[in-house]
């Protein structure tokens, strides 16, 4: 079995140079990133966003969409909730480098 990665139905073609848009929201409520949910703002971060979302649900079982996740619960919080600090500890330490470096 060989796992394939793909877009979620919202990329988008950047000129050379850009590195984020503005665009309506379209998207799965639960996957898409709250910056692409509350302003259009479409950047490298939401896939990265909605990568780790689905990495959560494959960890936990759980559905982001799932009916015990309503209000402000959601997949993200009932994981911080349920065990704080493991992210810090699981985090590869490179990752946390200025971004800066990455523009």
């Amino acid at each position: 079995m060989v796992a394939h990665l793909s877009d979620f139905g919202i990329a988008k073609l950047l000129g050379e140079g850009e590195s984020n848009a503005h665009t309506t929201t379209m998207g799965t409520l639960g996957y898409i990133a709250p910056e692409y949910g509350l302003e259009g703002s479409v950047s490298i971060r939401c896939d990265v966003y909605s990568y780790g979302i689905m990495l959560m649900e494959v960890f936990t079982r759980t559905n982001p969409s799932s009916e015990i996740f309503s209000g402000e619960l959601s997949l993200r919080s009932w994981i911080n909730d349920s065990m704080p600090n493991a992210t810090a500890r699981i985090i590869d330490s490179n990752l946390l480098a200025p971004e800066e470096e990455y523009n």
